[in-house]
């Protein structure tokens, strides 16, 4: 019979620490309920993370090298329409 009152008291305890570590915390903390059963989950999260930064590193590449052109194109122009100036005089 007493085996049986500390197996409870060890199945209230583990039920207890569940409860607290996988409930109240991650509910005090605004994050998501049972983190435990999450490593895949965060796994997929840090991959859409890595994603989203090389798409944005990517972009920035791409806007760097439109900047690029637009300035040989300013500058071509702006010869052209000195070339133009010089022509009229």
């Amino acid at each position: 019979m007493r085996i049986f009152s500390v197996l409870d008291l060890l199945a209230l305890v583990f039920m207890g620490w569940f409860g607290w570590t996988q409930i109240v915390v991650p509910f005090a903390k605004g994050t998501k309920l049972f983190p435990a059963f999450r490593a895949r989950t965060k796994l997929e999260e840090e991959l859409v993370e890595i994603r989203e930064e090389r798409d944005v590193l990517e972009l920035e590449k791409r806007v760097e090298s439109e900047r690029k052109n637009l300035n040989r194109v300013r500058n071509v122009k702006a010869v052209n329409d000195e070339e133009k100036e010089s022509d009229k005089k």
